[in-house]
């Protein structure tokens, strides 16, 4: 079995399939999570911002005015040709 024929059959064999998830260990191996904050040498650490504290979740409303002006204002106008 060449290279490419092995990393076939071992996808078809790992993925999701329709009526189940893919094969894994039967339990999460908490020790071995992945960091989700990536640090790269050399490059720029940026700190952001908190969210402000008691910020209330937009109303209906609000979120309707909002998904109403960013459908009608378009970004750009279209050149004509």
């Amino acid at each position: 079995m060449n290279k490419t024929e092995e990393i076939i059959r071992y996808h078809e064999e790992a993925k999701h399939h329709f009526h189940r998830y893919a094969k894994s260990s039967g339990y999460l191996d908490w020790k071995n999570q992945p960091n989700p904050f990536r640090f790269y040498k050399g490059a720029k650490r940026v700190s952001l911002p908190l969210l402000k504290e008691n910020v209330s979740p937009m109303t209906t409303e609000e979120l309707r005015l909002e998904t109403y002006i960013l459908i009608k204002i378009p970004f750009f106008t279209p050149m004509k040709l």
